[in-house]
């Protein structure tokens, strides 16, 4: 079973393993388990049959747990298609839930699900023209700096040509990104974020890393810089994964509330060579 620290339900291979991880994490809470019966509308006894492996809870009593739990909709359904695989009779019923569960954490790891932040709506055009090269994302989110930040600022701290960073700038106002207030520039929207689907991510990921070999050449010895490649379980692969995940997300909330005083490239790869 899934440990009492398991927070959410992707997590889980089987009903069970969440179900006892709530449970597990509930267990100083008075009366937990004669409230989660009630909301499965099942008694208490059926649910502590339910928790040795005895019976199987319905449908039903799985909604009733997913509403109790506060679980959102793509959640919901991924608890009840663990409760469906597990009630599954046929090895073709069985195979089909299963691709659905996988389809679901797969899901879950694209960095754009888990950032539920609306992004401004940009043309097909503006956007490959975005992220046609890393200075336009650092330009524009460099606008954002408390600081005077003019042309000649940016061309001298990202060491671009000032004709350079005049046309991205110009590019940006016309977008509706950055806003010119005398020779000072403001960011007006500073959230971008393209699906792990699109054709322009690969492009987006290609710039970043090739400025962070430049910087490596150059000799630029701030920031950190780590590279490792490892054999693991494939239960510790997984978990290892999650945690950068959290990592993400906590690193996003932090910048949400944070002052813009430095500029700061996040660069991070983690991917199997052989599975």
């Amino acid at each position: 079973m899934i440990s009492k620290h398991m927070q959410s339900v992707y997590e889980a291979d089987h009903f069970l393993d969440f179900l006892h991880g709530r449970i597990d994490s509930n267990r100083e809470t008075r009366g937990y388990q004669s409230r989660l019966s009630e909301a499965a509308g099942c008694q208490r006894s059926f649910l502590s049959q339910v928790l040795h492996s005895s019976v199987l809870p319905t449908p039903d009593h799985a909604l009733g747990m997913c509403s109790f739990w506060n679980l959102d909709t793509e959640e919901t359904e991924y608890f009840l298609n663990l409760v469906q695989h597990a009630r599954a009779q046929s090895p073709l019923l069985r195979k089909h839930l299963e691709k659905g569960l996988r389809d679901a954490k797969s899901r879950q790891r694209d960095i754009a699900t888990r950032v539920k932040r609306p992004s401004p709506t940009l043309s097909h055009d503006a956007l490959t023209e975005y992220y046609s090269a890393w200075y336009y994302a650092a330009i524009h989110i460099a606008a954002g700096l408390k600081r005077h930040v003019t042309a000649e600022f940016l061309s001298e701290r990202l060491s671009l040509p000032l004709s350079v960073v005049t046309r991205v700038l110009k590019f940006l106002n016309g977008q509706g990104l950055v806003v010119q207030a005398g020779n000072r520039w403001q960011v007006t929207v500073s959230h971008l974020h393209l699906p792990k689907s699109s054709l322009l991510t690969r492009t987006n990921h290609l710039n970043w890393r090739q400025k962070a070999m430049d910087a490596t050449h150059v000799g630029e010895d701030q920031g950190l810089r780590y590279s490792l490649v490892f054999s693991a379980s494939r239960k510790d692969v997984e978990k290892i994964e999650k945690k950068i995940l959290e990592l993400i997300e906590e690193t996003r909330k932090t910048i949400e509330s944070s002052g813009e005083e430095d500029l700061v490239c996040f660069l991070c790869d983690y991917f199997p060579l052989i599975r």
